[in-house]
């Protein structure tokens, strides 16, 4: 069993939190574990934020705890 908290195998779940600011910036806050499988959540994200007319996005990973690299 995985600690409390972490998902089924003892990853933390990608979460994300999206604040728009004035009428060209987004924010995006990123928590947990960057892989293959939740990197669509990110790019989804930004691509909404862009699709919303926000040219100035920024991304905030300070709580991502692993990225994945491969590709």
């Amino acid at each position: 069993m995985a600690p409390e908290g972490l998902g089924e195998e003892g990853q933390q779940p990608l979460a994300l939190h999206t604040s728009d600011s004035g009428e060209w910036r987004c924010h995006v806050t990123v928590s947990g574990e960057l892989d293959l499988n939740s990197a669509p959540v990110l790019r989804e994200a930004v691509e909404d934020a862009v699709g919303r007319g926000r040219n100035r996005v920024s991304i905030d990973a300070a709580g991502v705890t692993f990225i994945d690299s491969s590709a």
